[in-house]
């Protein structure tokens, strides 16, 4: 039976290096049934993590809504009455932890619009930033391990598609971050293979109060006729759907 549910930051650190010899694949899995905190909480010097690459501080733990004791000052316990199907993935008997559609709301719900956005290109790219550079989204900081190739950019299989994180914002309507993420899902797009390309879709692409350097929709398309070389593809599929 599963008693620990990792989310919010620390589901993200996991996923930011699952893809690295040594790390445990998540197994997809229907939502299982969330314990309580106090559960939770007193298994948590019991279970291995092991394999997870959840080490940093705090660890964020998912829980059934309802009274709790006090919990350490490394652990932050976030209630939940419900959660939609597909919440979470299985990572071994005794932990599971958030999917990435359910991890683009929580990112949602505790980081500013921008941020959600460079999370949503991410999660739907095939690339992941170095963690020990921090580059991108923040999460907790962790030491690396002995097994781990680290380089600044690593290749991996998108983690979800903008079709998925649409579907599961439908599906979680009046959850705390799901506004914010269906703003973000406005300017998210599949298949970004870079950091770097992931950068100059949004600032051509952005409005300039997200950090977009262009403001004229007219200007835009110039930039493109004129030979503009820097990823236009990325911003030739937004540009009918941007109001400026």
């Amino acid at each position: 039976m599963k008693t620990l549910f990792i989310g919010f930051e620390s589901a993200w650190q996991y996923w930011h290096i699952y893809h690295y010899a040594g790390i445990i694949r998540a197994r997809s899995s229907a939502t299982p049934s969330l314990v309580n905190a106090t559960t939770a909480l007193r298994d948590i010097n019991r279970v291995d993590f092991t394999g997870t690459g959840v080490n940093g501080k705090p660890l964020h733990l998912i829980a059934k809504r309802g009274a709790r004791n006090s919990h350490p000052q490394d652990v932050v316990v976030h209630s939940y009455s419900e959660l939609p199907p597909n919440s979470f993935r299985t990572l071994t008997d005794e932990i599971a932890v958030s999917s990435p559609e359910l991890s683009f709301v929580q990112i949602a719900s505790s980081h500013s619009l921008l941020e959600t956005i460079l999370f949503g290109m991410e999660i739907c790219g095939s690339y992941a930033p170095d963690p020990i550079k921090r580059k991108g989204i923040p999460i907790p900081e962790f030491p690396p391990q002995p097994q781990f190739t680290v380089t600044e950019r690593q290749s991996r299989e998108p983690l979800t598609t903008k079709d998925r994180l649409e579907t599961f914002c439908a599906s979680a309507d009046g959850m705390h971050g799901v506004k914010r993420a269906r703003q973000a899902l406005r300017w998210v797009r599949d298949g970004s293979e870079s950091q770097m390309e992931t950068v100059q879709y949004l600032a051509l692409c952005l409005k300039p109060s997200l950090g977009g350097l262009i403001s004229n929709q007219s200007v835009l398309t110039s930039l493109f006729s004129s030979g503009m070389t820097t990823e236009t593809h990325w911003a030739r599929r937004t540009i009918a759907s941007i109001s400026y």
